[in-house]
């Protein structure tokens, strides 16, 4: 008994009694499988997965495994539906998206930072007071640059820049 063995024109067949538009599918999937079996990889699709638009206008993704027999121009393939799979993964992505995001929401609520009102020191978690500079150096690993602000220099600068002068 072979099981699998059928030429392309049976494959429509009972293609189409399962309920799939065969048409334009099994014309695209002879030519990903011609593809395949030309290829230096033994002529074998191991894992494949792929979307079937059924009549009913649903859609039901299939894992397919396939050998090519080239010199009796046959496939020999065998899918599995994975469209429970597939929605189980999808659901599961969007969990974790949504558990990530409460998560970061969760952390940026636990994060007060105690700061210095006089001079803006931050106490570190080990109760150690450091620039503003050395703390976010430390915690986010980012070199700081500075400059001077356009208000602080109208406001702050430039004044004692003249008072300089002045002396």
């Amino acid at each position: 008994m072979r099981l699998g063995r059928r030429r392309w024109g049976s494959a429509e067949r009972s293609s189409s009694q399962c309920g799939c538009l065969s048409s334009s599918i099994l014309t695209t999937a002879k030519a990903r499988w011609n593809k395949i079996a030309s290829s230096g990889a033994g002529g074998q699709a191991l894992g494949y997965e792929n979307r079937y638009l059924c009549k009913n206008g649903f859609y039901r993704w299939l894992r397919w495994n396939a050998t090519a027999d080239l010199d009796h121009e046959l496939i020999y393939s065998v899918a599995r539906d994975i469209t429970e799979n597939k929605r189980v993964e999808e659901e599961r992505e969007r969990l974790l998206s949504r558990l990530q995001s409460a998560l970061g929401e969760v952390k940026e609520l636990r994060e007060i930072l105690p700061i210095c009102s006089y001079c803006k020191s931050i106490r570190s978690d080990r109760n150690y007071w450091q620039t503003v500079e050395a703390y976010i150096s430390q915690q986010t690993q980012t070199q700081l640059s500075h400059g001077i602000c356009p208000n602080c220099y109208e406001n702050v600068f430039k004044p004692e820049l003249r008072d300089a002068k002045g002396l």
